[in-house]
């Protein structure tokens, strides 16, 4: 079978075949639920969402210009409500696969000393914890989803200059709070 581009498939979808809006779905509904997973840390929560974000992306798709891909724009709608989702229900921001995020960022392994890894792991999570949800969403998305600083410009609606200014920011927040809770341990 040969793969279309999604541009081939939003046409059908505004020329009234809303059936090939399932191609558009199944291409993209595991990057959107985890994506919603990161941001929200429930899965029941992520399914819902990313199912809600499909629907809203639906309904809007005559709006969408192409001036970016269809991912993106599907992207920035899972994104904005995620954080939508996470606001109303006032979760921490953690996943279950949290802790792989914290290991990736801390450049830790799962060789070496455990309880060494254990506690900068519970160290990095609580600190990551603290940030405004911008920054834990960006962290998540550049350290874990491996976005691109465009991707992740595309999707926070910023030059990617200010991303990498505000990953700049959100790490040196992590890297202050880390070391006072070290500091404090110490003392202790």
């Amino acid at each position: 079978m040969e793969q279309r581009d999604d541009s081939y498939y939003i046409g059908k979808v505004l020329s009234g075949d809303t059936s090939a809006y399932a191609v558009l779905v199944d291409r993209y509904k595991t990057m959107a639920f985890n994506i919603s997973l990161r941001i929200l840390g429930s899965r029941e929560d992520a399914e819902e969402v990313a199912q809600d974000s499909f629907v809203k992306a639906f309904r809007s798709l005559g709006s969408f210009r192409g001036s970016a891909r269809f991912s993106t724009w599907l992207f920035r709608i899972v994104y904005n409500s995620s954080v939508s989702h996470y606001r109303k229900r006032k979760r921490e921001i953690v996943s279950d696969q949290g802790e792989a995020v914290v290991m990736k960022y801390a450049g830790l392994t799962e060789e070496g000393d455990a309880e060494a890894n254990e506690a900068m792991v519970l160290a990095l999570r609580e600190a990551l914890s603290t940030l405004p949800e911008e920054e834990q969403a960006m962290i998540t998305l550049y350290y874990y989803q491996d976005s691109s600083i465009d991707d992740i410009a595309a999707i926070a609606r910023m030059t990617p200059s200010n991303v990498k200014v505000r990953l700049h920011r959100a790490r040196k927040k992590l890297h202050e709070l880390i070391s006072r809770q070290v500091a404090d341990e110490a003392r202790a």
